[in-house]
């Protein structure tokens, strides 16, 4: 169902809120807006962490997915509009509580990333073309597999305990930077894919600049 304006955020500053007026559509699981869009989404996107931790506290889906009624955004969690915003402490909030880094965009829902991207597809696109959302990236990098998203929590649910931290590439130079993987299938695949060069690079960087690696 849709939900009236006075359930979404306002999002000029100081008056970031969720309004609950008198009305019956609170009584409704993650209402949508026009765009498909709950609450959630909208916060992530405009509003600061607090406004994420309320709704989350109040019960609403953490990785509700974006029907195709918005054909740009088809698929898209609030982890995914938060990554996408730059917005680094909401990803950090949302991951803490359990977000799910495997969901993937839909086919129609490219958006300037490739279809079928996690949240750390998308955080990796957005910090290869503007340098100001690396620290997202380095968010989601330290808290997700870099193949399929997985994180720790849910790798941990996935093999009943047995398994309850992502590895971390033992090449990379710098610890805080180093890929993530839930399995030697997902670590062989973004080698050959995308860490490769990667690593490599970071590790010339640091060598020319004398820095001990």
């Amino acid at each position: 169902m849709l939900a009236p304006p006075s359930l979404f955020l306002t999002t000029t500053p100081p008056l970031y809120g969720l309004i609950v007026d008198d009305t019956p559509a609170l009584a409704a699981p993650d209402p949508v807006d026009a765009n498909g869009m709950t609450a959630l989404c909208v916060a992530c996107e405009f509003a600061p962490a607090e406004v994420t931790v309320a709704l989350l506290d109040a019960g609403v889906d953490i990785n509700f997915a974006t029907p195709a009624i918005n054909i740009h955004f088809h698929g898209y969690t609030p982890l995914m509009y938060a990554v996408n915003r730059n917005n680094a402490g909401v990803a950090k909030v949302l991951l803490k509580r359990g977000a799910d880094g495997t969901k993937r965009t839909s086919t129609q829902a490219a958006h300037g990333h490739a279809a079928g991207s996690t949240a750390l597809d998308i955080a990796r696109t957005r910090a290869g073309s503007n340098p100001a959302c690396a620290e997202t990236f380095t968010v989601l990098r330290k808290r997700c597999c870099s193949t399929c998203g997985m994180t720790s929590p849910g790798l941990a649910a996935k093999t009943a305990g047995e398994q309850k931290h992502l590895k971390r590439c033992g090449n990379c130079p710098a610890r805080g930077s180093r890929a993530r993987y839930c399995n030697e299938q997902c670590q062989r695949a973004d080698w050959v894919s995308w860490h490769r060069g990667e690593c490599a690079e970071a590790r010339r960087a640091r060598e020319a600049a004398g820095t001990e690696v």
